[in-house]
């Protein structure tokens, strides 16, 4: 084998998942047609939109998420169905917090993880509006008025990993819990032994959440496939000029974003 043809071998099978991991991801498409499922359940309209570097581009298939079908879309793409979803919430306008911070129409940096319907992971726990020091925050997330972004990532060979590995941070005595920048820890939330979530998805790690969510949109690779996308109503969904559909690119660039 000459040395071009083995580069373009390696090549190969890194683009389809094979390494370091030793095999692919499951049915790749899956989450595609359940999203294409779910716009049909709700008469919603799907918009399709490719994202990645050149050289590993990947289809995205947007669908909205109204406040009356939030619940439906979670039970779509969460455990159940061997999906997780990063939830980005922009602040909404009725919020305490939002008054008393003057937050209201900004942006939250926060970057949740949703395991199961009503999760919301901050610091590698689920603060699922029960702990006082993170109800706020989590306020949005689970406010099915919040806008923002819903995204739905593959990980059903990866999920009893990700599981175990989220209950030993739960322990008391967890000593790799991280309570400083509320961003460390999900970019290296494992999903393989050493394997964190962002190398998984083929971005770098980042710990600004606004630039997390643009890297996941714009540079991640096909296991995430879905992005639902918080509005008000389908006209919102429908003005939306395709190339304002993923919202602002990383602020590197996407080739800079990837790995």
């Amino acid at each position: 084998m000459t040395c071009a043809r083995a580069l373009a071998f390696v090549a190969a099978i890194l683009w389809l998942g094979l390494l370091p991991s030793g095999r692919a991801f499951a049915e790749p498409g899956r989450l595609a047609a359940e999203a294409r499922a779910y716009a049909a359940r709700h008469g919603f309209p799907v918009r399709v939109v490719s994202a990645g570097p050149a050289w590993r581009r990947v289809e995205r298939v947007c669908v909205p998420v109204l406040r009356d079908a939030w619940e439906d879309f979670q039970r779509c793409f969460t455990a159940a169905n061997g999906s997780v979803l990063l939830r980005y919430a922009l602040v909404y306008p009725d919020a305490p917090f939002s008054r008393k911070y003057d937050l209201v129409g900004r942006e939250n940096k926060h970057l949740g993880l949703v395991v199961q319907p009503g999760d919301i992971y901050y610091w590698a726990r689920n603060v699922n509006g029960t702990h006082p020091r993170w109800e706020d925050h989590s306020s949005a997330h689970l406010n099915p008025d919040a806008l923002g972004y819903s995204m739905a990532v593959e990980l059903s060979d990866r999920l009893p990993h990700l599981r175990d590995w989220l209950a030993a941070r739960a322990q008391p005595s967890d000593t790799e819990w991280l309570q400083g920048n509320c961003m460390d820890w999900l970019p290296n939330a494992e999903v393989a032994p050493g394997r964190g979530l962002f190398h998984e998805l083929g971005i770098s790690r980042s710990r600004d959440g606004a630039n997390m969510r643009a890297k996941l949109l714009h540079g991640a690779n096909a296991r995430l496939s879905v992005v639902g996308i918080h509005v008000r109503d389908l006209a919102e969904f429908q003005a939306l000029p395709e190339a304002q559909l993923l919202g602002p690119p990383p602020a590197g660039g996407i080739d800079d974003a990837v790995r």
